[in-house]
């Protein structure tokens, strides 16, 4: 018999089903050991095992991601000229704050018509909700979104035409678009959720904003 290890990214699932937790709670009952990857799923792995046998290991910088291009190379594919990129990148479900990040970008443009909000990523739920915060914006010229999925070979053009990555998310285990930014030498903006801030350094690889101030 061998022993079962888990390695979670998060414990429960950021929009919950009927009956998730009792689901969950019986899968981990056959584990022996867990990987956990923040402080914030070591309180989720807590809460419904007792006494559990772990090892919380942030989550390691990706190195198996193409190289970084030209800035400039980067941004003619993408058909961009503003000179300042701002990207918001991944999947986009609820939890992740696109919404969010939309309605409160609209103040930057008014002072900067240089600036361009990048969005990459296939969307999870109604699409609809953020074309229509987008073409009902006064700037949307200024907010180009990649509706697609990403593929590994693609991800260096994204990050290598943007200055800086925002992380908008209303909640949050951990992310992996943090190392992946790290990979790619860029700066963070990311909401104060343990689990995304215990792996910035306020002012150093990042900026941490309070959710209350959306």
């Amino acid at each position: 018999q061998c022993n079962v290890i888990m390695i979670c990214d998060n414990i429960f699932p950021h929009e919950r089903f009927p009956f998730s937790k009792k689901i969950i709670k019986s899968l981990v009952s056959k584990v022996d050991g867990f990987i956990v990857q923040s402080s914030a799923v070591e309180k989720e792995l807590k809460s419904i095992v007792r006494k559990p046998v772990f090892k919380k290991v942030f989550h390691p910088i990706y190195d198996n991601y193409p190289k970084e291009i030209s800035r400039e190379q980067a941004r003619e594919k993408i058909a961009i000229s503003e000179s300042k990129v701002i990207l918001f990148f991944g999947l986009i479900r609820s939890y992740k704050g696109l919404d969010d990040l939309i309605r409160s970008i609209n103040p930057l443009f008014d002072v900067d018509d240089d600036v361009k909000l990048l969005i990459a990523g296939e969307c999870y739920e109604d699409k609809n909700k953020y074309y229509d915060l987008i073409n009902n914006s006064k700037h949307k010229n200024k907010i180009l979104w990649i509706e697609e999925f990403i593929h590994d070979n693609e991800v260096n053009i994204y990050f290598s035409a943007a200055d800086v990555v925002v992380l908008p998310y209303k909640t949050a285990s951990q992310s992996g678009v943090i190392p992946l930014s790290y990979h790619y030498n860029k700066p963070i903006i990311t909401s104060d959720l343990e689990g995304l801030t215990e792996v910035v350094q306020d002012g150093q690889t990042g900026f941490i904003y309070n959710q209350s101030n959306i």
